[in-house]
């Protein structure tokens, strides 16, 4: 094979796992098509967790409750065969944060799991992060890997699909913890073709996924080879496009194979595309790793992702084609986005992998793979800022959101937040870390920590904001409306000011350090009342009416 996997049969010691969502189920007579036709082991699914096993949901829909399932199942099974598979299927609505805290706690979980899923970073909280890293971390101390798909819509959101007017970077999340295998896609080699970077553009279903994460910091075990690639791209053509968090952890970590794998759909043969093909086929891989290591008595490999990038060179395949400015279909394509040189890149990784020369490489490692001694820096911005004024503290900072793009016609909201002060962010009641804002002359820059301290040695990301008028905000709740927000900082709290009231047509929410004492307040925001704030994205909108939010379809 182009990976040169010598042997596909894994050991009965292993074992493997794949996370499922979205009402997928995976049918067992597509399996068993699927290694018929080409005269694989005629294997079950072990263990399947969670009732969506079933040819009937699965042909019924004609393939659509079934096909990403059934993708990961069969090309899972087929690279490591003879290990045991278990089939995870999670219904929770917290995405990966309850799953991986229950697999975390299961007796004996998998050695390897895939996730062919993910989300925009923008859409969690960062004790999400911090809470989702503590579990992975302690999966990787079991001897358990996680191996994750980049995403399948290049550096930028999905939703550019609908106009180059949304391109935005928009890290994937599982892809972007330090913890997790991100894997992205290539293509080239199905065709008789040199292996690049998979993209629309370039005849490609799907774009691979790939950047910088905005809530994780670069880890210390990247931190040269990324280093490299700036070196190689800066000043030429392919100095990627600015607006993305240059110290924050890169990804992908390596690529497989992604376009037009050929799976078993509802008794049907589809060709079917995507970083969802290329990380079960990764995880398969790791899966055979860990067959000859419990072979001869060593344990499972784990967390690899150190030993990967302190080993690359004895196993990987660079690949140095490729870009991810394109979303998928190639409807759209961005200024955002990445090209692919020699070395590592936020396109392929490190690249794809000599299977061989990997399995060889791990074996010469003990029960524990090598981690660098190094403490993971705090990350910057890659954005240069100018030499700041004397910050205001405290002081305050107001957002003021307009109907208009011109930050002229009717105000919809005002946010104001206390600045130059530590603030101590709350899941429930429980402190979970803390940020602070800061404000000069030009910038807004608001610091996220993992303690309550704001202490720089646990500075988790930094983000960079310019003051005045800027149009078509992409906000959490309300993305992609024409509208206008006016970000200001100011020496007093000026909320009031910029509001006709307080209390009708506007509702506010105020937050203090403390029992409600107006002479600590932290925060204040005012939203219009009877304001349809729409979400076409989302095909809904919202409406402020006190005491009640509404959603409306």
């Amino acid at each position: 094979t182009i990976y040169d996997i010598r042997n596909n049969k894994g050991s009965l010691m292993a074992s493997q796992g794949l996370y499922e969502a979205l009402g997928q189920y995976f049918s067992p007579t597509d399996l068993l098509n699927f290694q018929s036709l080409f005269g694989l082991p005629l294997e079950p699914v072990a263990s399947s967790i969670g009732s969506h096993k079933s040819d009937l949901r699965c042909y019924e829909s004609l393939g659509k409750d079934c096909a990403e399932a059934n993708l990961d199942v069969q090309y899972i099974m087929a690279v490591a065969q003879n290990v045991s598979t278990t089939y995870y299927y999670w219904s929770g609505e917290d995405f990966l944060l309850d799953w991986v805290k229950k697999v975390a706690n299961v007796k004996k979980p998998p050695n390897v799991f895939s996730i062919s899923y993910g989300m925009d970073e923008m859409g969690l909280a960062d004790s999400y992060f911090a809470s989702f890293e503590i579990e992975a971390m302690k999966l990787s101390l079991r001897g358990v890997t996680l191996v994750a798909a980049s995403g399948d819509d290049g550096a930028v959101t999905g939703t550019a699909k609908k106009s180059s007017d949304h391109c935005r970077y928009a890290p994937g999340f599982p892809a972007s913890s330090a913890y997790v295998t991100a894997v992205g896609a290539t293509m080239g080699p199905e065709k008789g073709l040199a292996e690049i970077g998979c993209s629309s553009d370039r005849g490609g279903l799907i774009t691979s996924g790939g950047g910088f994460s905005g809530s994780n910091p670069m880890p210390s075990w990247q931190a040269a080879a990324v280093e490299t690639y700036f070196d190689h791209v800066t000043g030429t053509d392919k100095e990627p496009f600015h607006g993305f968090n240059r110290h924050g952890r890169g990804y992908p970590d390596v690529s497989a194979l992604g376009h037009n794998y050929v799976v078993a759909i509802a008794g049907n043969f589809t060709a079917v595309s995507g970083t969802s093909a290329s990380s079960p086929v990764f995880a398969g891989i790791i899966s055979l790793v860990n067959s000859a290591r419990l072979a001869v008595g060593k344990s499972t490999v784990g967390w690899i992702n150190p030993a990967l990038y302190m080993t690359a060179e004895k196993f990987v395949f660079d690949i140095t084609e490729g870009a991810n400015h394109c979303v998928s279909a190639e409807s759209v394509c961005c200024n955002q986005g990445f090209y692919a040189v020699p070395g590592w890149d936020p396109v392929t990784g490190l690249g794809s992998v000599n299977v061989t020369a990997l399995i060889e490489t791990f074996m010469t490692f003990g029960n524990h793979l090598p981690t660098p001694t190094k403490p993971p820096s705090s990350p910057s911005l890659h954005t240069p800022k100018p030499t700041p004024a004397p910050t205001m503290a405290p002081g305050w900072m107001t957002v003021t959101g307009y109907a208009d793009e011109g930050c002229s016609g009717e105000v919809t909201d005002v946010a104001g937040t206390v600045t130059g002060v530590c603030l101590i962010e709350y899941d429930g009641s429980l402190a979970v870390g803390s940020r602070k804002y800061i404000c000069d002359d030009v910038y807004v820059t608001v610091e996220y920590y993992s303690d309550t301290k704001c202490s720089p040695s646990k500075t988790l990301g930094i983000d960079l904001y310019g003051q005045g008028c800027s149009r078509r905000v992409e906000n959490y709740y309300y993305s992609h409306n024409f509208f206008s927000k006016n970000l200001q900082c100011s020496s007093t709290l000026d909320v009031a000011s910029r509001l006709p009231k307080l209390t009708n047509p506007y509702v506010a929410h105020m937050s203090y350090d403390g029992n409600c004492d107006a002479n600590v307040l932290s925060s204040i925001h005012a939203i219009k009342q009877n304001h349809c704030f729409d979400v076409p994205t989302k095909q809904k909108s919202y409406m402020f009416v006190y005491p009640n939010y509404m959603i409306y379809s």
